[in-house]
Parts: structure tokens; sequence; C-alpha cells
């Protein structure tokens, strides 16, 4: 039954010879990253949300200010969307997953150093 609408796949090269592509372990490291950066958030989450009493509670924030702190988390997830997926285009996921994690762990890093008072 050969609809006009239906798509056939065209000639391929190589038909038949499938040791000409070998399978590289960039998928696996991008499926670590990815795992780590998860860690990572839900940890920055659980953690505010232990906290977050705490937090209010020193710098006596409202209700609502405080919900707007909590929300950052996903508007820094919604806001990165669309720069992330065209640097992973342009950049190609490896690196950008590299990067964004060097860049999380510059982030937190520099609150540690900030913790301390200044002699």
């Amino acid at each position: 039954m050969n609809l006009p609408n239906e798509i056939t796949p065209g000639p391929r090269e190589n038909v038949g010879d499938e040791r000409s592509v070998r399978p590289t372990l960039v998928r696996w490291h991008i499926v670590f990253l990815l795992a780590l950066i998860t860690a990572l958030t839900y940890v920055d989450r659980l953690s505010l949300s232990i906290a977050g009493k705490y937090i209010q509670d020193e710098f006596w924030f409202s209700t609502p200010t405080m919900a707007g702190i909590v929300s950052a988390f996903i508007w820094g997830y919604a806001l990165f969307q669309v720069p992330g997926g065209w640097a992973g285009d342009r950049y190609g996921p490896p690196r950008c997953v590299d990067m964004g994690l060097l860049d999380a762990v510059d982030f937190h890093g520099g609150h540690g150093d900030r913790t301390q008072p200044s002699p």
C-alpha cells in the first residue's frame, strides 16, 4: 500500500557495514553529568527547604518574600532553557554540560568564600 504521503527511507551509505561506526562513551558521559547536576539541584532545594524557616526568622522575610526566594529555582530553569538549547546545538552537549557544572561549582564556591567575616 503506497500512499502519497508515506515517507520512504532514502538510500544509505555503507548499508550492511555496521563495523564502520564505532559507538563512543560520550552518551554515558552526558548521562553521568546530567545525573550529577540533578542531584546537586535536588540537594540545593532540599537544603533551602530545611533551612528556610531559620533564614526567614533571621532575616525577617515575610512568607511571600520567602516564596519568591524558593521560586528562584524555577525562574533559573525557565530562563536558561532557550540559551542552553542554543548553546547545546552550537557547541555540543558534552561541552555545555561540563561548562554548566563548572559554573555551578564556581557559583557555590563563591558563597563559601563570603560566609567568613573579614578581619
